[in-house]
């Protein structure tokens, strides 16, 4: 036989078969890698020398696997090590397991998953399940020291043909001649185990049909319904009239409100929130009490007693300024009803009012008569009595050129102000045009007409600087 993958559908190595293990190659910075000549050895049992295995890993990738014979794990402890060049040897550990023989024959046939056991195997379906089957010789096992002997696990095995399908494939298939061994594993055991407790099947006058056991259906006697008694003592709901007529034979009273397991588990959650509720109660009482000489006296500690707030007030003092509050707040309580009763009376008293000014308006029939009569009074007059434009425009020129323009020489007096805004808004007023000049040293403004200062002066106007500050609007500065 050579490496084969399909051993490793057994969960754990078996002493005396074959198994195989994966295999990863890493280089010395880490990194999965192929080694260059890889090479195999184990040592058994502790021992401190190793040894070639008998076959050798072939890596895919710094991948691969290892198969070892069976006679390479007919030990107890095996340690192997894979190592080559360029790669950090790996190791690890196997621990093939030993179980106790069942039953060892000759095989009478075999295929890719499966091994027909001899004729005097048991006739029961499922016999063998969770067992272990280990080839031994012939076809598919034996060779030197066991070397090529297979195990896999029996999934299921039909008594009337003897066949047994095992986990995953063979390596070999056996044959006719294959010898094998049955190993008892932990798994078969239990398996036996459930196979032989009493069979249960639904119906029956206690509403189970028990087979096999006497011993239960006296346990069971006098019993109607098993489920409606389960039932009632689970759930909260009411509870079977039989099964609970039943329950109460002999000595109490059952109430399933009470007693059964749902309503438990509900006072259970109540004593579960008021004892969180007394904890929390406790805690904080911790913090600001503790136990006194006397056993369950309790008095605030004095860390308590130095962060509480202090008053110097007497109990008669206090009571005293509760009245006087009191007083105050009655006194404050008339005083806004007052002002409330004079705001309505004024309110009253201006609505008084209105009602008269309104009763004195004069009504729409007035209004219409009063117009009528003014338009019938009014005369419109004729097209000879209204002028002309022309006419118009000459009483305009006449009475504009009658209107005597004052001079500026007259106001002079009169725009020396202190404000020099001011002044320009009078100058612009007058429509006074002309050569403006300011001198910022004195704060004066002189106006000529004309466009400098050897034409005739209109006007001074003074007052333009206080103190040393000058109007910041200079038209012009000398």
């Amino acid at each position: 036989m050579a490496l084969s993958l399909t051993h490793s559908d057994l969960p754990y190595p078996v002493r005396h078969a074959r198994f195989s293990a994966l295999v990863e190659y890493r280089d010395t910075a880490n990194a999965v890698t192929n080694p260059t000549s890889p090479d195999s050895e184990l040592s058994v049992d502790g021992g401190g020398s190793f040894t070639d295995c008998a076959e050798e890993v072939s890596p895919t990738a710094g991948h691969g696997y290892l198969t070892l014979s069976g006679a390479e794990t007919n030990y107890p402890a095996v340690k192997v090590q894979c190592k080559g060049t360029g790669v950090v040897t790996a190791t690890f550990d196997l621990y093939p397991r030993d179980f106790t023989i069942i039953r060892a024959a000759t095989a009478t046939a075999g295929g890719n998953s499966t091994i027909t056991l001899d004729a005097g195997a048991s006739d029961q379906n499922d016999a063998y399940n969770g067992a272990i089957v280990r080839t031994t010789g012939g076809t598919g096992g034996g060779g030197t020291g066991g070397a090529n002997n297979q195990a896999r696990v029996i999934l299921d095995y039909v008594g009337s043909t003897k066949i047994a399908t095992i986990s995953g494939t063979w390596e070999t298939n056996p044959s006719s001649d294959t010898t094998f061994d049955l190993l008892g594993t932990p798994e078969w055991a239990a398996m036996r185990t459930l196979q032989a407790l009493p069979a249960y099947a639904p119906g029956g006058a206690n509403g189970l049909a028990i087979v096999g056991s006497a011993m239960v259906v006296a346990a069971l006697s006098g019993i109607t319904s098993l489920a409606a008694w389960l039932r009632g003592i689970v759930r909260l709901d009411a509870m079977d009239t039989t099964a609970k007529t039943e329950l109460n034979t002999g000595d109490g009273t059952y109430d399933e409100a009470d007693q059964s397991l749902q309503a438990a588990a509900a006072q259970g959650e109540e004593m579960l929130g008021a004892q969180a509720l007394a904890q929390e109660t406790t805690d904080k009482i911790e913090t600001t009490m503790e136990e006194s000489a006397t056993p369950g006296v309790y008095e605030f500690t004095a860390a308590a007693l130095a962060n509480a707030p202090v008053s110097t007030l007497t109990k008669e003092q206090v009571a005293a300024e509760v009245q006087v509050n009191a007083a105050l707040n009655t006194t404050a309580v008339l005083t806004a009803v007052g002002v409330v009763d004079t705001a309505v009376g004024v309110v009253g008293t201006a609505v008084g009012a209105v009602a008269t000014a309104l009763g004195e308006l004069p009504t729409d029939e007035d209004v219409q008569a009063n117009a009528l009569a003014a338009l019938v009074q009014h005369t419109a007059p004729t097209l000879a009595q209204i002028p002309d434009a022309e006419a118009i425009q000459t009483a305009v020129e006449e009475g504009l050129a009658a209107f005597p323009v004052p001079k500026v020489a007259d106001l002079v007096t009169a725009i020396e102000l202190s404000d020099w805004g001011k002044a320009l808004h009078i100058l612009a007023r007058l429509n006074v045009t002309g050569h403006v000049k300011l001198n910022a040293t004195n704060g004066t403004m002189k106006v000529y007409d004309g466009e400098d200062d050897t034409d005739p002066l209109l006007v001074t106007i003074t007052g333009l600087k206080t103190g040393t500050t000058l109007m910041d609007w200079t038209p012009h500065v000398e």
